[in-house]
């Protein structure tokens, strides 16, 4: 038996070539949206740490705002502790407003705010003791640890006592000394970083003499002085830093937010009614192209707009996620 054979037409031939193009192009497709939902996935998981971080460490700074030793003693009040400090000059923070005097807490319209506290005892920035990093572990205040100049030897009674910045000697009488008071201020702001904009943070630490008004006698910062203290990142990619104040406004204070405003509508007598704080945080994905569409965030349900919170640009494809906490003063409340 003769069994011809017949090889394939042109229309079975194109017909195979079409299914084989769909199946490439199906794996292609597949593959590219497993790509798009990886980068998504990673992105999204990245942006979670890192705002689970910065409201920690945000949360562990300003839990201390207001702090006073011991403010029923004498001098020991607000007024006496927290001076008049202009931290607006390029020399200090660059800040663009004034820390009053009694003020812990003061913010600008740019979002950008300062805060002040007491620091209790030797414990809170002993370079020479561990338990003191509990207390100095933020990347703000870590590098406020006392200088070596700043102690009594250790066999001294008084050697949990703070001296002043420099001291050279021990007094000859040191029994029932005071000890020396100290202030921490930190300034968080937003700022570019190339492209990048973050977190910063400055910080300082000034001895003073208690008194209507108090007196500098001494200051460190990271930078070994209190001169143009040097930026700290706390964190990058940082869209926006949206902050509103919670004000006590009862005639008989009772530590609650009555309400809560921007820096504008706070008010120069109402900063120290301030007893709470909340905190927007606004955080993008380091890679673009991501999203396809334009990037936006909303602010308690307010999306943003020119009237409201200025959205990202509209050729942006980053994603975009704010992290938000509100954190009432206990020092205020106590």
């Amino acid at each position: 038996m003769n069994n011809r054979q017949y090889g394939f037409t042109m229309i079975e031939l194109l017909i195979s070539m079409l299914l084989g193009m769909s199946l490439i192009a199906g794996v292609s497709v597949l593959f590219t949206n497993s790509q798009t939902v990886y980068k998504t996935q990673r992105s999204l998981g990245y942006m979670m740490e890192d705002g689970r971080y910065v409201l920690e460490t945000l949360s562990k700074e300003l839990r201390r705002t207001g702090f006073l030793r011991n403010a029923t003693a004498l001098n020991g009040a607000a007024t006496n502790i927290f001076r008049l400090d202009d931290i607006s000059t390029p020399a200090t923070f660059n800040s663009g407003f004034t820390l009053n005097k009694g003020e812990y807490i003061h913010g600008d319209t740019g979002d950008d705010f300062a805060i002040r506290y007491q620091l209790n005892d030797y414990l809170d920035a002993d370079s020479n003791n561990a338990n003191a990093k509990s207390n100095t572990s933020s990347p703000c205040s870590q590098n406020l640890d006392f200088l070596s100049t700043e102690y009594y030897p250790s066999t001294d009674v008084n050697y949990p006592y703070m001296l002043a910045d420099n001291i050279t000697s021990v007094p000859s009488s040191t029994v029932g000394l005071t000890p020396v008071p100290h202030v921490v201020t930190l300034y968080f702001y937003v700022a570019n970083d190339g492209s990048i904009p973050t977190l910063y943070c400055k910080a300082k630490r000034e001895t003073i003499t208690e008194g209507d008004p108090p007196t500098v006698i001494g200051c460190k910062a990271p930078s070994a002085n209190c001169t143009s203290p040097t930026p700290l990142p706390i964190i990058s990619n940082v869209e926006r830093l949206i902050v509103k104040y919670g004000i006590d406004s009862n005639l008989t204070p009772d530590g609650a937010a009555n309400y809560y405003v921007d820096a504008a509508t706070v008010g120069t007598a109402n900063w120290s009614k301030v007893v709470a704080i909340k905190l927007f945080i606004v955080l993008r994905s380091e890679d673009d192209n991501i999203s396809k569409k334009a990037g936006t965030f909303s602010i308690e349900s307010v999306p943003c707009s020119p009237s409201t919170y200025p959205c990202p640009a509209t050729t942006n494809r980053r994603l975009y996620r704010v992290f938000s906490t509100t954190i009432a003063f206990r020092n205020k409340i106590l």
